[in-house]
């Protein structure tokens, strides 16, 4: 806000952990103390509020294909759950939204909480975003929490880039992805790139990648690749939440790849070419 008194610093952690993830977010306030609200206000709470806009610019990579989205087609990228879901249950719920179609944000938002209820709509299976426990919809959740929590949640068919670590967008380069994906019957993504500071891409120079996720007794991976520029992403990492497979094709030649954790890694050097994964089971 900007204007009252200061507030705590486990308020300001909660509310820094929230907004994160609003596609225009800052701290700046004046207080009726004279102070003015910034990041390092309380020295004992700073590393969390570090940790949290750090992992926001990991999502930048999914805001920036989520901005292009809601450019072509009016799409917001923050969505109230009742823009998502058909569920009755979600028509009075205000602490929950979506970012994108994947990402399902929960943050505690008050003092002293140490657990959080959380609703997941029917019709959907939903999973912890740090240790993939899966959870039907339709049902109430709650989660212990503590100073360090964002709880958050992936819906079924999810597909979500992660870059690594950077602590500027203006001069550190995201140079790896990590795709977190669950499968599902079918789903799809658009992640796209151009060179953030030109209109070049009105000409046709920029990068996207279409990726399509479907699931039957096996599971596939399609990317389709169109544009001139030339992506910046060097390695990428298909996180595949799913049964350790027999074997994974790429491009119907057989690869190795990690099952660790319930979690299939496939790594791939990205040559913004188009391809096909094959999780053969």
């Amino acid at each position: 806000g900007f204007d009252g008194p200061a507030p705590s610093g486990e308020l300001l952690t909660r509310w820094v952990q929230n907004g994160i993830f609003y596609p225009r977010f800052s701290i700046h306030s004046y207080n009726t103390d004279g102070s003015v609200t910034e990041p390092m206000m309380y020295e004992e709470y700073t590393p969390y509020i570090r940790d949290a806009i750090k992992f926001r610019y990991q999502l930048v990579p999914y805001y920036y294909s989520l901005m292009k989205k809601a450019n072509e087609d009016g799409l917001p990228i923050l969505r109230p759950m009742m823009m998502e879901y058909e569920d009755i249950q979600l028509i009075n719920n205000f602490d929950e939204y979506m970012v994108g179609d994947s990402l399902l944000v929960a943050p505690v938002l008050k003092e002293n909480e140490t657990k959080k209820k959380i609703y997941l709509p029917k019709g959907y299976t939903f999973y912890d975003f740090y240790n993939y426990k899966e959870y039907e919809g339709g049902k109430e959740v709650v989660l212990d929490v503590d100073i360090k929590s964002i709880p958050l949640f992936l819906k079924e068919g999810s597909i979500l880039p992660i870059g690594n670590k950077i602590n500027s967008i203006h001069y550190d380069i995201i140079e790896e992805l990590t795709y977190i994906m669950i499968p599902s019957k079918k789903s799809e993504f658009t992640y796209y790139e151009d060179d953030g500071i030109t209109n070049n891409y009105l000409n046709g120079d920029y990068y996207k990648q279409l990726i399509t996720l479907t699931k039957d007794s096996d599971i596939t991976i399609s990317i389709k690749s169109k544009g001139s520029y030339q992506s910046k992403v060097k390695n990428i990492i298909f996180k595949v939440i799913a049964d350790k497979p027999n074997r994974v094709l790429l491009d119907n030649k057989e690869i190795e790849f990690v099952y660790k954790d319930s979690c299939i890694f496939i790594d791939y050097q990205n040559s913004n070419k188009d391809l096909e994964i094959k999780i053969m089971y």
